[in-house]
């Protein structure tokens, strides 16, 4: 039976003398292969007509060195300048395009100005398609007409209504009212008779029931981004009429906008993080409910104490809520 085996440390002497021997392996392999690496002729791997640059041409002299290099394929002749860095004289670019308006603006009001962005063209377009939706859900329409049906008097709409339509829209804007049947009120408080004046409310909510801009059929033709779908034909046009009707100058400001928004983005909604909390007590009520999205988008009206304080929605506790953040259309 053998017995333990037993092990000695290297004492200084002997670990200083292995440490020269490895290093000495190290210098004499280093050494040949730097000299068969000297036997190459770098010349042969040079292609004809390439200006080689020496070690005795990077010297530091400000002057101006010029060298004709001989190469198997004939003589080429370079002149290279070399300058110190400093002395390289940086200058700003001088800015020397037409910037403002690329139109006529001497006889122009703001009438002409808003139909240079929203022209004959983009309107048109939105006629077409604004009739095209309205027949479409007629035909669709499974039940009778009844007498006092918005579909039973739809008229085809044209191109100088859609230019009224718009402007009521964009004066919603400046004279804020809660509901749109608010600009037709009587009441003197709130009555304002410009709109009953100039188009009245049946049509206007008939022609704002089926506005459209694109055509539904064609959806399958569509390449753009798929939740511009509705929208994306304005949305390239205004894009085209910004481009070629104003050009910016040299400074420009880009800020973000302070618009407040409330709304809900479906990307948020299905790729952050979500808790479901009860709906916090308020001061009338201890256990307040709200109405479950997902149920309501489903036809049922189903009220529940629980809610994603996230996305400000409220919803039902064990499938509404895996619902309404994993899929795209719940």
């Amino acid at each position: 039976m053998a017995g333990p085996s037993t092990s000695r440390a290297l004492t200084q002497v002997e670990q200083t003398e292995f440490l020269e021997e490895i290093l000495d392996d190290i210098v004499s392999d280093f050494s040949s292969e730097s000299d068969s690496e000297c036997d190459i002729d770098y010349t042969q791997l040079v292609t004809p007509g390439t200006h080689v640059v020496s070690d005795s041409d990077l010297s530091d002299n400000d002057e101006t060195q010029e060298e004709t290099v001989q190469v198997e394929s004939g003589s080429v002749s370079s002149e290279f300048v070399w300058e110190n860095i400093d002395s390289f004289p940086a200058s700003r670019e001088t800015f020397c395009n037409e910037y403002g308006p690329q139109f006529d603006t001497a006889e122009l009001d703001v009438v002409g100005s808003f139909e240079k962005i929203f022209d004959i063209a983009i309107v048109q377009l939105i006629v077409d398609e604004t009739n095209r939706y309205a027949q479409q859900e007629i035909a669709k329409s499974v039940r009778p007409l009844t007498f006092r049906s918005r579909l039973w008097k739809w008229e085809d709409v044209t191109v100088d209504e859609m230019y009224v339509v718009l402007a009521l829209i964009m004066l919603t804007g400046i004279v804020q009212k809660p509901t749109l049947r608010s600009y037709y009120s009587k009441n003197r408080l709130l009555f304002t008779p410009f709109f009953s004046e100039t188009l009245p409310l049946e049509r206007l909510e008939a022609i704002t029931r089926f506005l459209h801009f694109s055509d539904n059929s064609k959806q399958s033709e569509y390449q753009g981004p798929p939740k511009l779908f509705k929208i994306f034909p304005v949305i390239q046009h205004l894009n085209d009429r910004f481009q070629s009707l104003y050009l910016p100058a040299q400074n420009i400001a880009i800020d973000e906008s302070l618009t407040l928004w409330k709304g809900r983005l479906s990307s948020k909604r299905l790729t952050e993080r979500h808790f479901v909390e009860k709906i916090p007590a308020t001061g009338k009520k201890a256990k307040p409910q709200r109405r479950c999205v997902v149920c309501s988008r489903q036809g049922k009206r189903k009220d529940t104490v629980y809610w994603c304080s996230d996305c400000e929605a409220a919803m039902c506790f064990d499938e509404c809520f895996k619902k309404y953040h994993t899929q795209l259309h719940f």
